[in-house]
């Protein structure tokens, strides 16, 4: 994803690389070169290639977050297959604090909110990854896999309020479903 739903990093760079050659070229040309009317449009690209190259530093550092988070999820999920239930906990959280800072970076982006709203649901509070979820389809409303996961993340909490846990087949234990496998 990009800053508008599609890849617009990679021809950015390129763009910025352009323009900066463009007037390095006619910097090295010297000032026989520089007429009165290419000083604003110089000025001009200098800006533009300067927004360009910030917007994708952002889009970059909010995308090494998302990684982090992700390698976070990943250490929580070998702490529960450890038996660790004191660090899975720690796991997520680290998770949650990463894709906070990545959402207030980047906050268009709906991966941060569905990562957000899969990360509490497996720290077993269904109330919050709901909320987490609607952010997201907010964000990007024709997603069926979105639109699913808080199906199934409402359907989790309708069945815990009934006490009833037919995921995993035996009335709700009290540990949360992914804490307790």
């Amino acid at each position: 994803d990009g800053l508008f739903g599609f890849n617009l990093r990679v021809p950015a760079s390129a763009g910025v690389f352009f323009l900066m050659y463009g007037m390095l070229h006619a910097a090295l040309r010297g000032p026989a070169a520089w007429r009165w009317w290419h000083v604003p449009a110089q000025a001009a690209i200098t800006v533009l290639a300067l927004a360009l190259a910030v917007a994708n530093t952002v889009a970059f550092r909010g995308d090494s977050l998302y990684q982090e988070a992700r390698g976070a999820e990943t250490y929580a999920e070998e702490r529960r297959a450890a038996g660790d239930l004191e660090h899975l906990q720690r796991g997520y959280e680290a998770g949650l604090q990463l894709l906070a800072r990545a959402e207030a970076l980047l906050p268009f982006d709906a991966r941060f909110p569905e990562a957000r709203g899969q990360f509490l649901t497996a720290m077993g509070r269904p109330e919050d990854a709901d909320a987490a979820y609607a952010r997201a389809i907010a964000l990007n409303p024709y997603n069926p896999l979105l639109i699913a996961a808080q199906a199934q993340d409402r359907a989790r909490l309708a069945l815990r309020r009934h006490d009833l846990d037919v995921f995993d087949g035996a009335p709700d234990s009290g540990v949360p479903p992914m804490l307790d496998q």
